[in-house]
């Protein structure tokens, strides 16, 4: 090939490539709902469950993939491992069907979901006698799910996957508000993960942790209940979600209504992901879930 075409395509090819980094969507948001739970589920356990954690964040395996880190690094490691373990994909999310009422009435597919992940790696956590790193991977799988099943649309419907396949325009006024300069579109799913919480932390002037550190009453440790307060968050209707009225363009009106919701649920999570620890690594003789 003549040099000028060589230097042509690979021009081309460089062109596209940078186009297409510059489409991916920026993994912050998402990282932020999850870290901040875990720092703030940190602070609240007891001080011997900490020290559990401590040990088992600091642990590591001979894959490369389980490294040490702190605990609120750690809750976004079950993302990080999706390529590497595509396998868990599907232990992120349960979808259900509109109308859905009880988590009960849903399928369960036999490559996995997050009830059954969850339940599963509570089962190896709460065990002293498994293997230290085996409870070390669970650590982060606990810490990470717990967070995906106070968000929504980790719940939400096969149908649109989630409100993944629920598209919207963002008109230039919103990624302003947001500090969005890149994305013309997004989906419920998106929302959900993290815009609501970027809002909600931009419009009160502080950080997510100072938002979500609020007390809340005692919860009974019932991860089937859990997941049913989802399934009628989901039927609200204020969150456009099970009805026909969806949103083509996400609006500033739709983020002050779901702010709080988006903040209480990371919060919920928070503090009901301390007392799951607590009694899995601290309560050997209660049953953890």
């Amino acid at each position: 090939m003549p040099m000028h075409r060589l230097e042509k395509s690979v021009l081309s090819l460089c062109t596209v490539l940078a186009l297409f980094v510059h489409s991916l969507p920026a993994q912050a948001w998402w990282d932020l709902g999850h870290t901040s739970l875990c720092d703030v589920a940190y602070s609240l356990v007891t001080a011997k469950t900490r020290e559990t954690i401590d040990r088992l964040s600091s642990l590591s395996d001979n894959t490369g993939l389980l490294k040490p880190e702190r605990f609120a690094k750690s809750c976004t490691w079950a993302d990080r491992i999706k390529k590497d373990q595509p396998h868990t994909r599907t232990w992120h999310y349960l979808n259900s069907q509109p109308g859905d009422t009880s988590i009960t009435q849903i399928r369960r597919p036999n490559d996995g979901d997050i009830m059954t992940a969850l339940a599963s790696q509570l089962a190896v956590l709460s065990n002293k006698n498994a293997n230290s790193v085996e409870r070390a991977i669970a650590l982060r799988w606990v810490g990470h799910l717990v967070g995906d099943l106070h968000q929504p649309m980790h719940l939400g419907y096969e149908t649109d996957w989630g409100g993944n396949k629920y598209r919207m325009s963002m008109p230039p006024s919103i990624r302003e508000v947001l500090h969005e300069d890149r994305r013309k579109t997004t989906n419920m799913h998106a929302v959900w993960d993290g815009y609501l919480l970027i809002y909600a932390t931009h419009k009160r002037d502080g950080n997510l942790k100072e938002l979500i550190g609020q007390p809340v009453a005692n919860h009974v440790i019932n991860i089937d209940e859990w997941a049913n307060e989802i399934l009628a968050l989901l039927q609200m209707s204020q969150l456009r979600y099970a009805t026909t009225d969806r949103l083509d363009e996400l609006s500033e009106a739709y983020l002050a209504d779901n702010a709080d919701t988006a903040v209480s649920q990371v919060n919920l999570a928070a503090h009901r992901l301390a007392l799951l620890l607590d009694a899995a690594l601290n309560a050997p003789s209660r049953k953890a879930y």
